[in-house]
């Protein structure tokens, strides 16, 4: 809201910066609250810019899944003594909620990457396995090269466009001979 956590420093160490009520909710792994702000001690380094926004009382929540904390909800009011006890064990249990949803999303995002490693992985299993079959095959140099570019530009998870070119190098004359094109334009070539 209007720019307070752009300069905000917040830590959980236990300095100054992590003194406060969000810090104190990571370290202990429970619901910090400051009732009164102005007259909380313990948030003096952040009091100037919450006095701005009128911020009164602050609530911070441990956002907790297997004993580990990973992060904090934070909750202002404008009011001093904001936040009662029946209402923190409500929110505490949204936390919960949330920090539950948001480690489903991120073990859902680590089995899709998985997933997607372990096709691409058959995939270049696949071509490699294709290009030594051709190898094997009683084909001229030029007609196995021109297989293998193929079946190199058919592999799905690369992401390039389906042109590209084979050089041999001629040791005799020191240069590169284009040996095989697929794609490519007649003013390149």
């Amino acid at each position: 809201h209007d720019g307070y956590l752009d300069g905000l420093k917040i830590s959980w160490s236990d300095t100054p910066h992590g003194r406060g009520p969000t810090g104190r909710a990571i370290r202990n792994k429970r619901p910090e609250v400051s009732q009164n702000l102005e007259d909380d001690l313990q948030f003096k380094v952040w009091k100037k810019e919450a006095r701005k926004r009128g911020f009164a009382s602050s609530l911070s929540l441990p956002l907790i899944v297997h004993n580990e904390v990973f992060g904090a909800l934070n909750l202002y009011a404008n009011r001093k003594n904001a936040f009662q006890d029946n209402e923190i064990e409500h929110l505490s249990n949204m936390a919960a909620d949330i920090a539950h949803g948001i480690q489903s999303f991120r073990e859902n995002h680590l089995r899709r990457t998985h997933e997607q490693e372990n096709r691409q992985a058959l995939l270049s299993k696949t071509t490699i396995s294709a290009l030594l079959e051709t190898s094997l095959e009683p084909l001229t140099l030029t007609r196995q090269l021109e297989v293998a570019l193929d079946l190199i530009l058919s592999v799905p998870w690369l992401a390039i466009e389906k042109k590209g070119s084979i050089f041999l190098a001629d040791r005799d004359k020191k240069q590169l001979d284009l040996t095989v094109q697929t794609g490519l334009a007649t003013p390149l070539l």
